[in-house]
Formats: structure tokens, sequence, C-alpha cells
């Protein structure tokens, strides 16, 4: 069975981070346009095929690398099966908070210039390249919206009109 790996790289607007509330409508993701078909033009995660000798993690990194010049702190997230040209495949998602070093895209990469970090919020999903790309990405919102709502009930407000001893 072909084996893929996607990698769905996040990070907190700069902008908002300062912020008392963790807003998901604030993060970012990195995300590059397709040049090949199928759904040439559409918006992607980075990633590719796992080569005969390496495992899925080793695949993530050296894909990250050869399209960004740059490594992450990669984390699984989730492994599916779909059709994909008429074969069953195995896509393994990884996300990744912490990238480490300057994002330097490779001209030689299948996808189109520039990257970009685009709001979660803000990407179509009628955009995104793969209906599983989709499903997962909605999954991984949802995901991210439950942590930040988790960080927020442990969090200790003080109370309005509350006296002090």
């Amino acid at each position: 069975m072909k084996r893929y790996v996607k990698g769905i790289a996040y990070e907190c607007d700069p902008e908002f981070y300062d912020n008392f509330f963790g807003d998901p409508f604030r993060v970012n993701i990195l995300i590059v346009k397709r040049k090949l078909a199928p759904y040439s033009g559409f918006y992607d995660f980075l990633g590719g095929g796992v080569e005969e000798d390496e495992n899925e993690m080793d695949a993530m990194q050296r894909e990250f690398k050869e399209e960004l010049g740059a490594c992450a702190n990669w984390k699984l997230y989730c492994q599916e099966e779909t059709s994909y040209k008429g074969k069953i495949v195995r896509v393994t998602f990884f996300t990744a908070h912490d990238i480490l070093g300057e994002l330097k895209q490779n001209k030689k990469e299948l996808i189109e210039l520039p990257y970009v970090w685009k709001r979660a919020y803000n990407i179509p999903l009628n955009r995104l390249a793969f209906e599983l790309n989709r499903r997962v990405f909605e999954r991984f919102k949802s995901d991210l919206e439950n942590d930040i709502a988790d960080h927020l009930d442990n969090l200790e407000f003080p109370r309005l009109n509350q006296q002090t001893p």
C-alpha cells in the first residue's frame, strides 16, 4: 500500500497571542497551492510520499525540509486510508506548532510559490485539495477549539464585586 504524509503546521497570531483569550480564529495554518493535478491550484498541506525505507515521521521531516528548508517538532495526529488514483493509500497526518529555522521555499518542489500562513477559519474548505484533507482539517479545528476551551476553563478569573479580606 502506498503511504503519504501531510503536515498541519500552525502558529498563534503574534498580534493576538498576548491577548487574554485564545481565539481559534487567530490561529494561522501553513498551506501551499498545488501545481499538479488533481486539484491544481487548490490549497494543500505540506507533505508527500513515504519512501520504501523510511517511517512516516522521517518522511514528514524530510518533506518539510525539502519543501521549506526547515524542521519542525511534528506530532502524530491521525492516520487514515483513502482512495487515490483508483488505489487505497494510507495518509498519516502530523501537526506542528514549533518550527525550527527560517522557512525558505524550494522552487523545485511541486507547489506554487509562495507558501502562506492563512488564518485557520479563512481557509475555504471547497478550495482545500482532497476530501480527506477537508475532513481531517475540520476535525483539527474542532480539536483546537476544545483545547482552547479547556485552557480557559483552567484559568482563574477574578470575580467582579468580590470583597478581598
